[in-house]
């Protein structure tokens, strides 16, 4: 079983504390439940709360035993960035597909995508640029880029 945790890794710490939350709620829930006599109506509730807390249960059990792929921040599976390709030999280079061109702000548009984990909103787009190069661009020219970008992008894959 292979977990994708690309969001929010929880470390071994947080998912053991888990693991014993659920097992003591449901300890908790099978003794309130033979508590129950004639409350025909809570043990069907708690019935239904124990099935549920089982079956997280055994999900848990088997993510603790799950290979978890992470995926490093700043790392773009789908793209290269001016990073990745820096220092490469000529032969390497010449057998790479999407290489990045010289156009140093859609380098800098791919760095700052790939470090914010491949999604962020337009205003921090414009924030880290101003960071990086100090320069100010204009909302405008980063939207028709970033369209153009994409659009070059459609052009490689229909190749």
């Amino acid at each position: 079983m292979a977990f994708n945790a690309q969001l929010g890794n929880p470390d071994r710490a947080e998912c053991a504390y888990s693991f014993k939350v659920v097992k003591k709620l449901i300890g908790q829930l099978e003794v309130r439940s033979s508590l129950l006599s004639d409350k025909s109506h809570e043990i069907q509730e708690h019935h239904a709360l124990l099935v549920s807390l089982h079956e997280l249960d055994r999900y848990l059990e088997k993510l603790e035993s799950a290979t978890v792929i992470f995926n490093p921040r700043g790392l773009n599976p789908l793209a290269l960035s001016r990073r990745d390709v820096e220092g490469l030999p000529e032969q390497l280079l010449e057998q790479l597909i999407n290489v990045p061109e010289d156009d140093d702000l859609e380098s800098f548009i791919v760095e700052i995508i790939n470090d914010c984990g491949g999604t962020l909103v337009l205003d921090h787009l414009l924030i880290q640029l101003y960071q990086r190069t100090g320069e100010v661009h204009q909302r405008q020219s980063i939207v028709s880029k970033l369209y153009r970008m994409t659009k070059k992008e459609d052009d490689l894959q229909d190749r």
